[in-house]
């Protein structure tokens, strides 16, 4: 009887030196065992699963550590309030964004963007484009259809020495797909025939095109409030035009604007370039 005793008070002081002891990750994580001591930048731990070892595990991955007396602990002095909900964000992996920033050319578009592996995002965008800002006299008008895959190196946000790691922030690289069906106006010489002499007359002729460009991208997004992500993204492609016309007249001699198509703005038949500000908003 007297073994049974001394087992059992052995047994509740074991489990009462470990277990007891929390610390909580910034991605809710809990890790229990017994805190043996805290340093400026690292904490030291005895692990329940592993009382034969100790574990120093930095500061900045944790959001606080909880004695077994009630007492708590955080690694952080400066906006708690906004570290906590930036960490909130973190595990999101969807995004709803907007575009372009700025100056808009001449188009403007909505996307969602999910991450579907562990730094691998697909986006899907569908936008207009009307003549806004353009320069010329062309007054394009029509949709876009984009789908894109973004390969991304993440990065944590640091705030007053604390780690805070959103899972799409980062700078990334991927491949661009768009789909664009537009009109503009194009001024075109026909030939016409006047009592057997031959002379041009400038028509304003509607033309209509099938632009699918594929681009190389580039860029990067940053998470600047709680669940908001700002984001640039550039690259360089192209693709072949398709006019949509039954004369081939027209299909001959009408020539796409040398400006921009929604987010492209072409150094000359296929190459484009694009560059785009957005702003996105993660959702939970």
């Amino acid at each position: 009887m007297a073994k049974i005793l001394l087992f059992l008070f052995f047994l509740v002081a074991n489990m009462s030196l470990f277990g007891q002891d929390t610390l909580v990750t910034w991605s809710d994580e809990e890790i229990l065992g017994q805190i043996v001591k805290i340093e400026k930048h690292t904490i030291t731990i005895i692990l329940v699963d592993e009382p034969d070892k100790e574990y120093k595990i930095h500061t900045s991955e944790l959001q606080r550590a909880s004695y077994q007396n009630g007492n708590t602990v955080y690694f952080f002095d400066k906006f708690p309030d906004l570290v906590t909900k930036m960490k909130k964000s973190t595990p999101r992996k969807s995004m709803v964004e907007i575009g372009p920033l700025g100056p808009m050319f001449n188009h403007f578009y909505v996307g969602y963007e999910h991450l579907f592996a562990k730094n691998m995002t697909y986006e899907i965008q569908a936008g207009v484009m009307t003549p806004m800002m353009l320069s010329d006299n062309s007054k394009i008008k029509g949709f876009q259809f984009n789908l894109a895959w973004k390969n991304i190196y993440s990065e944590p946000v640091r705030i007053s020495g604390l780690s805070v790691r959103p899972k799409m922030q980062g700078s990334y690289v991927g491949f661009f797909m768009s789909l664009n069906y537009f009109s503009f106006t194009d001024r075109i010489a026909f030939p016409v025939d006047s009592a057997g002499i031959m002379f041009e007359e400038l028509r304003n002729t509607r033309v209509k095109v099938f632009l699918p460009t594929l681009h190389f991208i580039f860029g990067y997004n940053k998470l600047v409030a709680p669940s908001i992500m700002l984001g640039f993204c550039a690259g360089i492609g192209g693709g072949p035009a398709f006019i949509l016309s039954s004369e081939e007249y027209i299909q001959k001699h009408a020539s796409i604007p040398q400006t921009v198509v929604g987010v492209e703005r072409f150094i000359s038949n296929p190459f484009s370039l694009m560059a785009v500000f957005t702003c996105g908003v993660l959702l939970k």
